[in-house]
């Protein structure tokens, strides 16, 4: 989760990289095409999905400690 949100902030802070897709692997060529190259509206659908669920995880555990 930490990976896909750094890669989404990063564009924002306008760093450049100098990276060889051709060194990567085909998944991570892949990963890169979808997370930096053209973000898809179903990674924040995913990263929302997440922080959901560790919100309800964490309010069912402070209710069963009371």
């Amino acid at each position: 989760m930490s990976l896909l949100s750094t890669l989404i902030i990063l564009p924002a802070f306008d760093f450049t990289a100098q990276i060889e897709l051709n060194e990567l692997g085909s998944f991570e060529q892949h990963l890169y095409r979808i997370v930096v190259e053209e973000p898809h509206w179903i990674i924040y659908l995913v990263l929302g999905a997440i922080a959901i669920t560790c919100l309800i995880f964490d309010a069912r555990e402070q209710r069963i400690r009371k």
